[in-house]
């Protein structure tokens, strides 16, 4: 545990370095737990930075979307850009034999909440492009810990004289979190503005560049196409358990692979064809069953299988396993009707096209009149599945069952065909969400 203060004797003095402690043991906790949990890099004079975004699952742009995008538009003409709220990270800042425990565990963390005025976001203004080109622009963090905060008054007594007066003193500090924009210089093939350099115990974090085409005014939009994300987002440390799925840094990085190879089409679709943000982390995954043959049945056609996230933009894959019949011999090994010795999820069923498949799927676009059935809202077919894939379908053909992502609400829905008759288990699996995809 932390050093504890502890007072032993009736009439003890307390000085001022017990108070000191008490409040260094406070306010670095939560730092000390995320030192914990993330692992950083030991100390360094240029620590790691990163940034832990809260645009995750019940966090709603402006949009009305659920989005995990860090900087976005307004959604509106007036060239302006939306920071959403984020803790950044700083790695120890200690050296190596400064101070041993401190150099483990000594991270920085400040939260960016906004502006403070009613909003859970910063709204910032880009400039105005009249140059002739087209430039980008860099949207960027500041992280000073420890800065001393606002005096206030307090009455101090001289210890010599004795005089009491009152005094501003800093009783407060805090690790301080802004964010700017610097503008880059328009160019035929303009390059991105540099992050400023680490100095005076300030330090920088990349958090995403806008492409401001030439004729940009104040009446411009920013649509979700001009936003590049490039934050370093940091996810739980293996050493105590996790097991993040997130994006090759590659996809995203200033200067990188994608970034340098397809740099040559920006003209045309200004990021990158195979960019893919860094927030895209994490995944949603979810266990459906489906009885479609004993009674009553659990899904009909058109049913909302899920809605607790945002399911749009998201790639899928799933493992699939049915068992044709309609008798509790046939039933799934969860159901409390279930009887007999071979039912739906066991091994025994494990023929792939007869019983099993893995099947791939995106929230992207419509697959439209390729699917078998075209509900017309889609956003995209997350699961498809046809008694030619799955003979256990048993329907002649015909059979036809599809996971789909609505293009309204994101809602995770069910289409079928057929009266087939069969138990089905469905283990599905989501990337996390492409922040600032479409064209707004």
């Amino acid at each position: 545990m932390e050093r504890q203060l502890q007072l032993t004797l009736n009439g003890q003095e307390v000085q001022q370095g017990d108070f000191n402690l008490l409040g260094e043991t406070s306010a670095l906790a939560d730092d000390r737990v995320l030192a914990e949990l993330f692992r950083l890099k030991y100390g360094s004079a240029t620590p790691q930075k990163s940034i832990l975004p809260f645009g995750v699952v019940g966090n709603f742009d402006d949009l009305g979307t659920d989005s995990t995008a860090l900087v976005h538009g307004s959604n509106a003409a007036d060239a302006k850009i939306r920071v959403m709220p984020f803790r950044a990270v700083l790695g120890s800042t200690t050296l190596v034999g400064a101070s041993p425990l401190e150099n483990v565990r000594g991270i920085r963390s400040g939260i960016f909440s906004g502006n403070g005025a009613g909003t859970v976001y910063q709204s910032i203004t880009l400039g105005a492009n009249a140059s002739g080109n087209p430039r980008w622009d860099l949207v960027y963090a500041a992280i000073t810990p420890n800065v001393d905060e606002a005096g206030v008054n307090r009455y101090v007594k001289d210890p010599s004289t004795e005089v009491i007066s009152v005094q501003s003193v800093v009783v407060t500090k805090k690790t301080a979190v802004t964010v700017a924009v610097s503008q880059g210089t328009p160019a035929a093939s303009p390059t991105r503005p540099a992050l400023p350099a680490d100095a005076a115990g300030t330090y920088y974090i990349a958090l995403a560049y806008i492409y401001v085409a030439n004729g940009f005014t104040s009446g411009t939009q920013v649509t979700r196409g001009l936003i590049h994300e490039v934050a370093p987002c940091i996810t739980l440390n293996s050493a105590v358990g996790g097991a993040a799925l997130e994006p090759a840094n590659q996809q995203h990085k200033i200067p990188g692979t994608v970034d340098t190879n397809q740099s040559g089409a920006l003209a045309a679709t200004l990021r990158t064809g195979a960019y893919i943000p860094p927030t895209m982390l994490g995944e949603a995954k979810r266990i459906i069953l489906i009885q479609n043959g004993l009674a009553p049945l659990s899904h009909l056609d058109g049913d909302v299988v899920d809605n607790s996230i945002d399911w749009r933009f998201r790639y899928f894959k799933s493992f699939v396993q049915v068992l044709a019949g309609s008798s509790t011999n046939d039933a799934f090994a969860s159901d409390r009707a279930a009887t007999g010795t071979i039912r739906a999820g066991s091994t025994v069923n494990r023929v792939p096209g007869t019983h099993t498949m893995w099947v791939p799927g995106q929230s992207f676009y419509s697959d439209g009149a390729a699917l078998p059935i075209n509900p017309g809202d889609s956003n995209g077919a997350a699961l498809l599945v046809t008694d030619s894939n799955l003979s256990q379908m048993s329907s002649g053909g015909s059979g036809v069952l599809m996971l789909y992502v609505r293009n309204t609400d994101g809602a995770l829905i069910l289409k079928k065909t057929s009266a087939a008759v069969y138990q089905m288990i469905i283990w599905l699996e989501a990337t996390g969400m492409y922040s600032n995809f479409g064209t707004q």
